[in-house]
C-alpha cells in the first residue's frame, strides 16, 4: 500500500513541477481569495491569549514568508493572450525557479516549525506532510480540508500575500485581471 502513496507522491511532484515552467492562467480567484482566507485562518487559529513569544513569531513569520512571496513573484512571465473573459483579460504566467525555489523554502519552514513546537517527525509523517502540502498548492481550495496551526496559517497567508502583492507591482496587467476595463 505504501508504495502506492510514494508513485502517486511522485506523480503529484511532477505535475506540480511541470506546472511550475508552463504557462497557466492568472485567475481572479486566486489572487483574491487564496490570501483572504489564509488570512482569515491566521486570526481563527491564533491563540485568543497570546503570549509576547508568539506575537514575536507571528511578526518574523510574516516578515519571511512575505520576502518567500517576494522572491518567488521576481521572475514570473505573464504574457497577454488578447483574449477576454467576463470582460476580464486573459493573462497567463509561468512561474520559473523562484517559484519552486519558494515553495521549498515554504515546506521546509513548515517542517521546521512542526519540530519545534513539539511534532515528533517520522519518515511517514514527513510523508504525509508532503503529500498536504502538494495537494494544497495544485489545488488551494482543498486547503479547508486538512487542519493546520496557526503558525504554518501565518507562513502560508504571508507567502501567499507577498507572491501576489508583488506580482501584481511587477506586472501591472495582473491588475486589470481584477477589475473590468
Amino acid at each position: 500500500m505504501r508504495i502506492w502513496l510514494i508513485i502517486l507522491l511522485l506523480f503529484l511532484l511532477h505535475t506540480l513541477v511541470k506546472g511550475t515552467f508552463h504557462y497557466t492562467r492568472i485567475k481572479r480567484w486566486r489572487i483574491i481569495l487564496i490570501p483572504a482566507y489564509t488570512i482569515l485562518m491566521v486570526i481563527i487559529s491564533v491563540d485568543r491569549h497570546p503570549t509576547i513569544d508568539k506575537i514575536r513569531l507571528l511578526v518574523i513569520l510574516f516578515i519571511i514568508g512575505e520576502l518567500i512571496g517576494k522572491y518567488q513573484a521576481s521572475k514570473v512571465q505573464v504574457v497577454n493572450t488578447h483574449k477576454r473573459h467576463l470582460g476580464h483579460p486573459i493573462l497567463i504566467a509561468k512561474r520559473n525557479w523562484p517559484y519552486l525555489i519558494g515553495w521549498i523554502l515554504v515546506f521546509s519552514a513548515d517542517i521546521t516549525l512542526q519540530v519545534y513546537f513539539g511534532f515528533h517527525m517520522t519518515v511517514e509523517s514527513l510523508t504525509d506532510e508532503f503529500f498536504e502540502y502538494i495537494i494544497k498548492n495544485l489545488n488551494p481550495v482543498l486547503m479547508i480540508f486538512f487542519h493546520t496551526d496557526w503558525y504554518i496559517w501565518t507562513l502560508t497567508a504571508a507567502s501567499y500575500f507577498g507572491y501576489y502583492y508583488h506580482l501584481v507591482a511587477q506586472h501591472p496587467e495582473v491588475h486589470k485581471v481584477l477589475h473590468k476595463r
